[in-house]
């Protein structure tokens, strides 16, 4: 029955690494756009100051370009444990309840999370099937970024799923099996230091 329970744990490790590579690719990714997307906000502004001519697209692919900027980091920033915290509470507790709390709150999270994703979904499917544009100047398809919310969402749920799963092993075993829980425990003891 150990040897089970081993070869379980073995299995969530590999799946808990591959979503860790996952969440620090689509990072990578949404700093690689935030780098872009500023240096051709601050061309326009220098084109329109010095020559006096506008770049039309770029406020409105900027806009779109904030989706997953947005979207593809919120896993990332889970497994670092930089989403908002509101723990006046649960932080006084002792390890075994903040872990019961943060149980619940990741049951929670996934519940919602599946609503969000269904919505998403359908909302991508409507794009695409009425060919839905921007209203700015450019026309853009909204069907092209609209994926990228259900990505995402898919994404911090894989990851939320884990969480929930490190969350019960800390509980059984009283401490952190997988790896985003060790990164985000010591980003909390550095805070903590601060």
């Amino acid at each position: 029955m150990k040897e089970n329970n081993h070869i379980l744990l073995n299995i969530i490790k590999k799946i808990d690494a591959a979503f860790n590579f996952i969440s620090k690719i689509s990072a990578i990714i949404s700093g690689t756009l935030m780098v872009i997307v500023t240096i051709i906000i601050a061309a326009g502004v220098m084109n329109r100051a010095f020559i006096g001519f506008q770049w039309l697209f770029i406020e409105e692919w900027s806009s779109f370009a904030l989706i997953p900027m947005a979207y593809l980091a919120f896993s990332y920033t889970l497994r670092k444990d930089r989403h908002l915290n509101m723990n006046m509470i649960v932080r006084k507790l002792p390890l075994k309840y903040k872990t019961i709390a943060a149980i619940f709150s990741a049951i929670v999270a996934i519940i919602c999370l599946g609503f969000m994703i269904d919505a998403s979904t359908n909302w991508f499917l409507y794009t695409l099937k009425r060919n839905v544009v921007s209203s700015g100047p450019m026309k853009t398809p909204v069907w092209i970024f609209s994926p990228i919310v259900v990505i995402g969402l898919i994404l911090f749920m894989m990851d939320t799923v884990m969480y929930l799963i490190n969350q019960i092993l800390i509980l059984k075993y009283k401490n952190s099996q997988l790896k985003f829980y060790y990164e985000a425990e010591n980003n909390s003891q550095e805070r903590k230091g601060d």
